[in-house]
């Protein structure tokens, strides 16, 4: 099922249940668009789709929205939910695209380590705006947090650009073609070992 953040914000009116009346068993690959979670109804009505099917799959494109306040309900939602209840046994895979080192993006993910004893693979592509510092908070935060799978491996991917060399014959009127490397980091098993790819 692909969704975007509209159709997912849909389940956010009225009251939003911490669970759907009815669970998605079939539901096995879930995509998400547009995921703005400064939003405390889109992090919700996220939430209860995720916690209310059997996905095995599920990949996610965060909205980065730079300028945009996250509301001081957002920031703490996590935390003050129960969420013990949640086990998603079917999980293996995860891919969260234009991720930030945002407070709740960060305890969306912690709360999927925590729950999803199956998980093989968390692929997080960070956001080509954040600096080198939120790189490292991403990183140093997601080596700190309990993962229910033993196996789960955490990949943090970010598109670095290069900087061409100097040539003296290029005018300052020729624009250099765009090129670009990708940065690795890859968090697993045994303790936590980080390398870089």
């Amino acid at each position: 099922m692909c969704m975007s953040w509209y159709p997912v914000k849909c389940f956010a009116i009225g009251s939003i249940p911490q669970k759907l009346p009815t669970s998605l068993v079939h539901l096995k690959r879930l995509n998400l668009r547009g995921q703005r979670f400064g939003i405390e109804d889109d992090l919700l009505s996220t939430l209860s789709l995720v916690t209310s099917c059997d996905v095995e799959i599920i990949e996610m494109e965060m909205e980065n929205q730079p300028t945009a306040a996250m509301s001081q309900a957002a920031m703490n939602l996590i935390d003050q939910q129960d969420y013990s209840y949640v086990i998603l046994d079917h999980l293996r895979v995860i891919k969260i695209t234009n991720f930030t080192h945002m407070k709740t993006g960060m305890d969306f993910v912690k709360l999927i380590l925590a729950k999803s004893p199956m998980l093989k693979k968390v692929d997080i592509h960070i956001h080509q705006q954040v600096d080198i510092h939120g790189e490292l908070k991403i990183v140093k935060e997601l080596i700190q947090y309990p993962r229910a799978s033993a196996k789960a491996e955490i990949i943090i991917n970010k598109e670095q650009p290069l900087c061409p060399k100097a040539d003296p014959w290029v005018t300052h009127m020729q624009v250099p073609p765009k090129v670009t490397h990708m940065q690795t980091w890859v968090i697993g098993q045994p303790q936590n070992a980080v390398r870089r790819a």
